[in-house]
């Protein structure tokens, strides 16, 4: 079953990292007021977002689905 999603969230920590191809990617964890996620921001995403900051509020779409 798919779901899509819209959260708001503030971000708590940012870990840049550089893939075997030379381009830089995000780990992201960000939280609400229930529940931390984590979030993989690929590196075409991340050089559209690169100014992302921690304590930054950004709001996402996303999908979820149950395995």
């Amino acid at each position: 079953m798919i779901k899509y999603i819209e959260l708001v969230l503030e971000i708590n920590n940012i870990k840049e990292v550089i893939t075997k191809n030379n381009d830089v990617m995000a780990f992201i964890k960000a939280s609400d007021e229930y529940k931390q996620i984590d979030l993989t921001l690929f590196p075409k995403t991340y050089q559209i977002n690169k100014n992302i900051e921690i304590y930054d509020i950004i709001k996402i779409y996303g999908k979820v689905e149950k395995r």
